[in-house]
């Protein structure tokens, strides 16, 4: 096995999960999810205010639009009220991110996706060990995960991404997808 399996695979022990897919980047990693959950160029993404650059980048990278959302001021993460009056025909996806490891409400924006038929993609990126209410770790749910391990983030190795990915099939869709990127995988486009 190569470097980037065994770590593949170290990780999803660590986080208790069956499928992590490595990248270059967390806005690669990114940019893959939102590919293989079905968010095609005209799409939006609903993204909180309060994030990174990369995180549009990823969205833009795909053809879609990113569409900014309010916060909660409790929890520095997207507003779910806020979440559920942006819905629009367009939306097709949610990236609640959970800010400084302080938990997103991500059961709230369970029962929006769920309403709406939307995918839920959790940006762990700032909160890699981190846990929820209920005491499971951060990006452990139902939902796909990404973390990024770019300088700024809870662990850093430059660069450098990972994705939790919650069924077999889409893991295999992700790595061809990050195995085919070449030289662009970076940002992925």
């Amino acid at each position: 096995t190569t470097q980037r399996t065994r770590f593949e695979e170290m990780f999803a022990a660590q986080l208790d999960s069956d499928e992590a897919v490595g990248f270059p980047s967390g806005r690669s990693a990114l940019a893959a999810l939102l590919t293989v959950n079905g968010v095609n160029p005209g799409d939006e993404v609903l993204v909180t205010g309060f994030t990174c650059d990369a995180v549009a980048q990823a969205i833009v990278a795909i053809g879609a639009t990113p569409r900014w959302v309010d916060i909660d001021v409790q929890t520095l993460a997207m507003d779910p009220a806020q979440a559920e009056k942006a819905v629009n025909a367009s939306t097709r996806a949610i990236i609640v991110q959970h800010s400084f490891g302080i938990p997103a409400r991500t059961e709230q924006f369970q029962e929006i996706v769920e309403r709406h038929s939307l995918a839920l993609i959790e940006d762990c990126c700032l909160a890699l060990g981190s846990n929820q209410v209920d005491g499971s770790m951060i990006g452990t749910g139902q939902y796909d995960a990404f973390w990024s391990f770019e300088v700024t983030k809870t662990i850093s190795a430059g660069w450098g991404g990972v994705a939790l990915i919650k069924d077999r099939d889409r893991a295999s869709e992700i790595r061809k997808i990050r195995d085919g990127a070449g030289t662009r995988g970076r940002i992925y486009s």
